[in-house]
Formats: C-alpha cells, structure tokens, sequence
C-alpha cells in the first residue's frame, strides 16, 4: 500500500475519485469500504 500511495499519478487519481466516494452507514469503524454480501460465487 505504501508502494502504490508513493506513486505520483496514483496520488492524482485519489484526489478526482476519492471526493466523489459516499461511505455506506454500514462501514466498520474506522474503515471507508462496507462489505458487501456475495450475490455470485464462481467456482
């Protein structure tokens, strides 16, 4: 994660994606994703 947070052009596409990101209510604490149930299973 370190290694990609360094990269410049990593860097550029966070700042346009992440402000347009809403946080579900369901979220852990602390954490930004939600899990999701499994709709699919591929074997």
């Amino acid at each position: 994660m370190a290694k990609m947070a360094a990269d410049p052009a990593t860097r550029k596409r966070w700042d346009v994606c992440k402000p347009r990101q809403k946080p579900l209510d369901t979220r852990g604490e602390g954490e930004w994703w939600a899990d999701a149930e499994e709709v699919f299973h591929c074997d």
